[in-house]
């Protein structure tokens, strides 16, 4: 039999403006080609202004029913709405940055020789004590008792060192108290005699 053969061509246009085709070949139902090419807002409105219409069809930038011509009105109006100038592309427009959450989930090979890179899922679980903390988590730890010095118990060397501020203090204490007691007789006389003069 002939086997049945289908080609699926989607366009969609990024939030970020780039315009992607992703074309879909099936066979009999099995997949022969999957890809996806992505153009930058830029180079797709340039693409389509140097190329000249033919007779047979429209001109899509100056049409104002394509949905070309109408995301890329949208853009520049908004662009003009925040009071910022057209952006020209740039040599950067299509570099990416891994980093933060990704490069915590995922394992990043970077093969510079053949210009390649290689993105991949840890076959098993990270140990915890290895794993990166994402900025979303909080580090448990487990609370564990002292550990104790071997020979002397922590309590027998905890004593002497409470005992001798705890001596100082009542020392204090009681020569406060000592002098306070002493004073109250004299006190006493002295205001006694003053009555007795008067």
């Amino acid at each position: 039999g002939v086997a049945d053969s289908e080609t699926h061509v989607v366009t969609r246009t990024m939030p970020n403006g780039n315009v992607c085709t992703s074309t879909l070949v099936l066979e009999g139902g099995r997949v022969q080609k999957n890809e996806t090419r992505c153009v930058s807002r830029h180079a797709a409105s340039e693409r389509a202004t140097t190329q000249a219409p033919t007779a047979d069809s429209k001109d899509k930038t100056t049409d104002p029913d394509s949905e070309q011509s109408y995301l890329e009105q949208d853009a520049v109006q908004r662009w003009q709405l925040a009071g910022l100038p057209e952006l020209r592309p740039t040599p950067t427009d299509d570099f990416w940055v891994l980093g933060g959450v990704f490069l915590e989930r995922f394992v990043v090979a970077f093969d510079y020789d053949n210009a390649r890179l290689g993105i991949a899922e840890p076959s098993t679980e990270i140990k915890p004590e290895l794993q990166v903390l994402g900025l979303n988590e909080e580090r448990v730890i487990e609370v564990q008792p002292p550990v104790e010095a071997p020979g002397k118990p922590a309590s027998s060397i905890a004593w002497p060192v409470l005992a001798a501020p705890s001596l100082v203090l009542g020392v204090g204490v009681l020569a406060a108290w000592y002098r306070s007691s002493r004073r109250r007789p004299e006190a006493l006389a002295s205001t006694s005699d003053l009555e007795a003069v008067e």
